[in-house]
């Protein structure tokens, strides 16, 4: 059985990468915008090290 203070440690873990993922996504659309594809190349590369 998990502790409270493991449960807040994974759930704060878990938000901070929720928020890194949405903040990759909006830098991957300014990026789109802009047709900078090494930006893009680079968020896309992140994201998929943080979808594993």
């Amino acid at each position: 059985m998990l502790t409270v203070n493991e449960i807040d440690s994974i759930t704060h873990r878990e938000n901070l990468a929720g928020e890194v993922r949405r903040l990759l996504f909006e830098e991957l659309r300014k990026a789109t915008a802009q047709n900078d594809w090494q930006r893009i190349a680079t968020i896309i590369y992140y994201l998929k090290g943080s979808s594993k």
